[in-house]
């Protein structure tokens, strides 16, 4: 009788490598747009502004008056995390310019995280900031 090749560990170690070969297209399919396409997360109008209150992409006057000022500087009004100016909220360095998914401000709202004991955001407001972001957090 003939003994395998391979070790009787062989098939067991290779499951994992081709579920993630044909698992992966279907993940990186999905998800985040990104700054190619600004407009991706609002409304599908094509007016500078939408039904969603905001320009798109939205400026940081609008995120700050309506997002930040009455939902965040609660407690981001000094600190490490100072959201009170555009200049300390890009220093502080929780928007990464042209990049929700490594932005703090945004993987915080979006998930919920914050406003801590507050109430989440809405999504248009959730929305508004990936959107501000994926343009270029313009001031």
């Amino acid at each position: 009788m003939q003994q395998s090749k391979h070790s009787p560990g062989f098939k067991n170690s290779l499951v994992p490598v081709l579920a993630l070969v044909f698992l992966s297209p279907a993940f990186l399919s999905c998800g985040y747009v990104g700054p190619s396409n600004p407009g991706a997360y609002t409304s599908s109008t094509s007016s500078s502004s939408g039904s969603s209150g905001y320009s798109n992409p939205p400026t940081f006057s609008e995120i700050n008056s309506q997002i930040i000022q009455p939902n965040c500087l609660v407690c981001h009004s000094s600190g490490t995390y100072t959201f009170t100016t555009y200049d300390t909220l890009i220093a502080g360095g929780v928007v990464k310019s042209g990049s929700p998914s490594t932005s703090t401000l945004y993987l915080d709202v979006s998930s919920g995280k914050m406003p801590q004991g507050g109430t989440p955001l809405s999504t248009t407001d959730v929305n508004a900031i990936d959107n501000w972001i994926s343009a270029g957090a313009l001031r």
